[in-house]
């Protein structure tokens, strides 16, 4: 059974929403070939063959090589997408107001209220309406201008505490799964929970500074292992249909819980009592196997029951389920009506139940794929895109080694009833003596032949060469582009290979914009809605204070970053 049926088993007996069990099959088909591919793209990575397809090389003999041309290929996209999405002392972001924002009612209310005062209603009409637009475009300007500054230290802000968040390390994490997997997830922001020091007044009688421990809640980001999402089945975005991840928790995590604003004490107490000390951990094949691919060899041996899984469950639940989990009945203005809702499961247990608090109802989960496909979910990965030429130039790498082998030396043909009684034939060493017999039946042909098998090397690499090329051309990743030598024709000069790596640049750039629209630009906006205004002294010379929460930004992507590994100058100058 695989783990995702298991979910989805557990889901449909206490969320009962879109998983039922008559649909249970249905949908477990459809995320077991998920399941597959994931593993599929994992193994890939790793230069590892699925155990069907290693079966049948051993049960051929010869050579079992895995030549890693995928491997080579996302370590060069990893490389290439870390040095443009988190180049070193900058940001690939920003954030600006736009071009033509739009003054608010007030404003309007406050030019009419003028044109009053001034004596408007008795100029002609011609003439108010052009002090009218003189007005507004004086307006604009000081909007335009507190934007700006309100964009400015918006973007420091944000900029802070996305480096407090763990926003780097957990995009290098996201950018590997994303040049890998059909499709990578980034969580956040999420609210943790977290004991700071800081350092109090100097004490007059010691002169010394006491450290003081707080708890404060922060905002944190994380990647998600694709393995552990398993959307539903009516799902091509992050925020419509349902989504499930699967979360794993230690008893002290657990109880921590116990207190927090949404959570049931009663039932933690009952999970805590449960399987505090057995743990519950779903303890299938297809865990295990991802494990060893992972690098996780003695995953199986950890049985010290502090590990408790869980499942954390976004999406739509009825307002009569939500009152049976407890919600308070003043949230809940139709008990028949569906509610989007973040619910926590642990064995049979509704630790979490709570209406979606985001104003726009967005999960803190963001997705990216390397190549989309419409209306899917998934995408298309870099190990998926290759995946024939890999196996070819497998295929093609086995026979060279084979008859590399075979036609390394001479094969020997021998009439064992010429030689005498004890002579080995097994081994042979330069200048043996051969002792042999007459022939009985009188024939002079001799007792031992000596060929040599053909090599057919050349042609075998003029194949694989050709399929390796083609590996260029199905991903987008030229080999040039992570310092091969095999570069012919314009690439052998400086200027013809910056305008290689601008032509290959094209494929990056859209999968760059994958992760723009998926990721970054999500993210920005979820801060911008979180951020409290005003975010600090402003110069406000027309608007009232609460202009700052109804400044117009945009999120734009930092051009300098991009630019500066992408153009043909710094290109050149990097030759």
């Amino acid at each position: 059974m695989s783990i995702c049926y298991a979910v989805m088993k557990k889901v449909s007996v206490v969320i009962p929403v879109y998983y039922n069990e008559a649909s249970l099959p249905e949908l477990y088909k459809e995320l077991r070939e998920i399941e597959d591919e994931l593993l599929k793209c994992l193994r890939q990575k790793k230069g590892e063959y699925d155990p069907e397809t290693l079966n049948q090389i051993k049960s051929m003999g010869g050579s079992e090589i895995y030549m890693k041309l995928t491997t080579t290929k996302i370590r060069g996209a990893v490389a290439w997408f870390k040095e443009i999405l988190l180049p070193a002392g900058d940001k690939a972001w920003g954030i600006e107001p736009t071009p033509m924002p739009e003054l608010p009612g007030w404003a309007y209310q406050e030019i009419a209220k003028r044109l009053m005062e001034t004596g408007g209603g008795d100029d002609p009409e011609e003439v108010t309406m052009m002090r009218a637009a003189e007005m507004r475009d004086s307006a604009v300007r000081a909007l335009n201008e507190i934007a700006r500054d309100a964009a400015e230290r918006m973007e420091i802000k944000i900029e802070d505490q996305l480096a407090e968040g763990n926003w780097e390390n957990s995009m290098e994490e996201f950018i590997d799964d994303f040049c890998t997997f059909p499709c990578s997830f980034l969580k956040g922001p999420y609210l943790v929970k977290e004991h700071t020091m800081k350092w109090g007044d100097i004490t007059v009688a010691t002169g010394k500074v006491k450290p003081i421990v707080k708890e404060e809640i922060k905002h944190r980001y994380k990647r998600v292992s694709p393995f552990d999402m398993y959307p539903s089945a009516d799902a091509t975005t992050i925020h419509d249909g349902n989504i499930i991840e699967r979360e794993r928790y230690t008893r002290k995590e657990v109880f921590a819980l116990k207190g927090r604003k949404g959570y049931n004490d009663k039932e933690i107490d009952a999970v805590l009592e449960e399987y505090g000390r057995s743990g519950l951990k779903d303890w299938l094949w297809r865990d295990y196997e991802r494990a060893q691919l992972e690098g996780k060899r003695n995953w199986y041996l950890r049985s010290d029951g502090n590990s408790i899984d869980g499942l954390h469950y976004y999406g739509s639940a009825q307002g009569l389920a939500l009152l049976e989990w407890g919600l308070d009945p003043k949230k809940i203005d139709d008990p028949l009506a569906d509610y989007e809702i973040d619910a926590i499961l642990i064995g049979t247990h509704v630790i979490r139940a709570v209406i979606n608090k985001d104003p726009m109802r967005r999960r803190p989960y963001k997705k990216a794929s390397y190549d989309n496909v419409p209306g899917s979910f998934w995408g298309m990965s870099i190990p998926f895109l290759m995946r024939d030429i890999q196996r070819m130039c497998n295929a093609v790498a086995r026979s060279l080694s084979n008859n590399l082998g075979i036609s390394s030396g001479p094969q020997v043909q021998i009439n064992v009833d010429r030689l005498p009684v004890g002579e080995p034939v097994s081994q042979m060493y330069p200048w043996k003596i051969w002792q042999t017999t007459s022939d009985k039946t009188g024939s002079s042909s001799p007792a031992i032949n000596f060929f040599q098998p053909q090599s057919n090397a050349d042609e075998l690499m003029r194949v694989f060469d050709f399929f390796e090329k083609k590996a260029d051309d199905a991903t987008g990743i030229p080999r040039y582009t992570y310092g091969s030598e095999k570069v012919g024709g314009a690439g052998r000069t400086a200027s013809g290979l910056s305008m290689l790596l601008n032509n290959s640049a094209k494929g990056i750039r859209s999968a760059i914009s994958n992760i723009d629209k998926g990721v970054t630009k999500p993210a920005i906006d979820f801060k911008v809605v979180l951020l409290p205004a005003p975010l600090g002294p402003t110069r406000q010379t027309y608007s009232p204070s609460s202009m700052d929460r109804h400044t117009p930004l945009k999120i734009c992507k930092n051009p300098y970053p991009e630019s500066r590994f992408l153009t043909s100058n710094s290109i050149k100058a990097s030759v």
